[in-house]
């Protein structure tokens, strides 16, 4: 499930593909372009733009990696061995302080944590970093992985991320 061609397409990004909702939705996996999760059930939260006051950072939608449960979602993007991937990526807490770690690998098991976000429920915060795809290797999985959530770290809640893009 990957043609490599331009190492800087992010699939559906900003979620703006494969769910419309006037308020929020749950959608398998493999309805939402581009996106995976690690949830048992498949299942990926979208939210529109102002629903519990929170207006998206980019576009009309937006994801909450807590759908069902503490998951994390990811994109597998192709990539030239020895290329650097510049990427970007907001979060913001739903209701306080989330936790969450963006893992960066050739798979998704061997993903290593390369940033954290903790992110307040008051504004979305830009978090960015830089990945250089090993020699011999031309899959990146990028990971936003659930640690913690606010109020008393309900696995069901939290978490809120939109406008992935590499450059």
């Amino acid at each position: 499930d990957c043609n490599c061609g331009d190492p800087t397409i992010v699939n559906n990004g900003s979620f703006e593909q494969g769910a419309t909702p006037s308020t929020w939705t749950l959608k398998n996996d493999s309805e939402i372009p581009g996106w995976y999760t690690t949830a048992t059930d498949n299942k990926i939260e979208i939210w529109k733009s102002g629903f519990q006051g929170k207006a998206s950072q980019n576009g009309t939608y937006f994801a909450e990696i807590n759908a069902n449960q503490r998951a994390a979602l990811y994109q597998v993007i192709c990539a030239e061995p020895g290329s650097v991937l510049n990427w970007s990526i907001w979060h913001r807490g739903r209701s306080g302080v989330d936790v969450a770690d963006v893992k960066i690998g050739v798979s998704l098991n061997s993903a290593n944590t390369v940033e954290t976000m903790s992110t307040d429920q008051n504004a979305w915060a830009n978090y960015t970093g830089s990945y250089t795809v090993p020699a011999g290797e031309n899959k990146v999985y990028f990971v936003f992985q659930s640690v913690s959530s606010q109020p008393y770290n309900n696995l069901s809640y939290g978490n809120l991320i939109d406008n992935f893009e590499i450059t």
